[in-house]
């Protein structure tokens, strides 16, 4: 299996085994105190190479220039099958980018165990586009990196025009996609979130057609997501 190049900040790192990164890692991102001492890491095993989340508070971000997106809770990891991609995190108001490049990919696959951690793992359950909506409003303070509450539902069926009994029926719909997934059993909505977030059943590019931040929501029904 071939090295890992690693680039940051206009530096390039060949990567043989395992390469850290964080306030204090291998690869020392920032002194920045909203990062963790180590954020994440890039480790070889037989299966190819990964990206770790070793923090217990912030996300990371992988996009490959297949067009996957993946968003790594603290605890989750991701295997690399695509050549090249960008591993990003934010912390308070600053935002790290890494790229990474391997001319031997993993081939594509998940691996499931049966721990109750956040791993990748494959989701087979179809969110509609008025799941989408919601969750990705309730999962904002995340995804945009701000790290606040989570909105009541208060807000969040305001910002949609509908009841808060309508949230509710949908919450719990989406709460039987994700047990009949096994990747949830009966969860406080909060690590709901966290669970949608790191399976990518919501990411950034859904806030941002949302545009939730900047003004009138827009919902996933006319975007890109549900084309089609």
């Amino acid at each position: 299996m071939g090295e890992l190049v690693v680039e940051f900040a206009g530096d390039a790192v060949e990567v043989a085994e395992r390469l850290t990164f964080g306030r204090a890692g291998d690869l020392e991102l920032d002194s920045n105190p909203h990062l963790h001492r180590l954020v994440g890491e890039f480790a070889r095993t037989d299966e190819g190479w990964w990206i770790r989340n070793l923090g217990s508070r912030l996300f990371l971000s992988v996009t490959a220039d297949d067009g996957t997106r993946v968003d790594l809770a603290p605890a989750s990891q991701h295997l690399i099958t695509a050549g090249r991609g960008v591993v990003r995190v934010t912390a308070g108001q600053a935002r790290y980018e890494m790229a990474f490049r391997t001319e031997t990919p993993a081939m594509r696959r998940v691996d499931v165990d049966d721990s109750d951690d956040l791993a990748t793992r494959p989701f087979e359950a179809i969110l509609t586009p008025r799941e989408v909506d919601f969750l990705v409003t309730f999962a904002r303070p995340t995804l945009d990196g701000s790290g606040g509450p989570l909105p009541t539902y208060v807000e969040v069926a305001s910002t949609w025009g509908v009841s808060p009994k309508t949230l509710d029926n949908t919450i719990q719909s989406i709460k039987r996609k994700l047990r009949n997934a096994r990747l949830a059993r009966e969860e406080p909505l909060e690590t709901l979130v966290r669970i949608a977030i790191s399976h990518s059943l919501v990411t950034a590019a859904d806030l941002e057609w949302s545009r939730l931040p900047t003004g009138e929501p827009r919902p996933a029904a006319d975007g890109p997501r549900f084309a089609g």
